[in-house]
């Protein structure tokens, strides 16, 4: 009975190619570039599943994505240990490294705060940006001295 509910529960949330695992969007290879141009913010935790300090951050993780998910805020991940591309390309060496994307520039952010969810969830409501504030940002700020 519980193998057929997880089955049920995974093919639920399963739609449009995105796999969540409880309220993580899963990223590969193949998921990340189409990922970074869909979601305005996204937060992605780069693991491995050997890791200890990682297996506890996803619980936290998980935590902090069931309090932004009606924010419009998501939270992803990358197994590293089967996604080398991406792990070379981000050129992640410690583990866990969580990564802020968001989807109007091609620049992230690095979170260095504490591996705990309050802080998660404060670190993503700080520095995430809206449509609304890019537009701002493009009209009235200027990078020329």
């Amino acid at each position: 009975m519980y193998k057929y509910f997880l089955f049920v529960l995974i093919i639920t949330l399963i739609s449009n190619n995105e796999v969540f695992e409880d309220q993580i969007l899963v990223l590969n290879e193949d998921t990340f570039d189409s990922a970074l141009k869909k979601y305005d913010n996204l937060l992605i935790a780069f693991y491995t599943p050997h890791c200890l300090a990682c297996k506890k951050l996803l619980i936290n993780f998980n935590n902090a994505a069931m309090t932004l998910k009606p924010e419009g805020k998501t939270l992803a991940k990358v197994n590293c240990a089967k996604n080398k591309r991406l792990k070379f390309h981000y050129k992640i060496n410690n583990y866990p490294t969580l990564l802020l994307f968001n989807k109007w520039s091609d620049k992230y952010i690095k979170y260095e705060g504490e591996n705990r969810d309050f802080a998660i969830i404060d670190f993503m409501r700080k520095n995430s940006v809206s449509e609304r504030m890019k537009n701002f940002y493009e009209k009235n700020i200027t990078t020329d001295l």
